[in-house]
């Protein structure tokens, strides 16, 4: 994963991640099934909804980022 994490310090993951998706011509339901399977999955479930990118480690980041490319494909595994 690249040093520079391509995310939006204050924004709350979880939105961050759905409009991510949306730019990627994700419906944003849809998004939002595929996130909460990778973000339970890689264990950002509980930060999703509360927590700016500033706000995680540079790992929980670099999953972030990963996740954001995962959920705008069309199959979430």
């Amino acid at each position: 994963m690249p040093e520079e994490r391509g995310l939006y310090p204050r924004m709350v993951l979880e939105e961050q991640l759905l409009f991510l998706a949306e730019l990627k011509g994700v419906p944003r339901s849809d998004a939002a099934q595929r996130l909460a399977a990778w973000l339970e999955r890689l264990g950002l479930a509980r930060l999703a909804r509360s927590s700016g990118c500033n706000e995680l480690s540079k790992g929980m980041q670099q999953k972030a980022q990963f996740i954001a490319t995962r959920a705008a494909r069309a199959r979430t595994c």
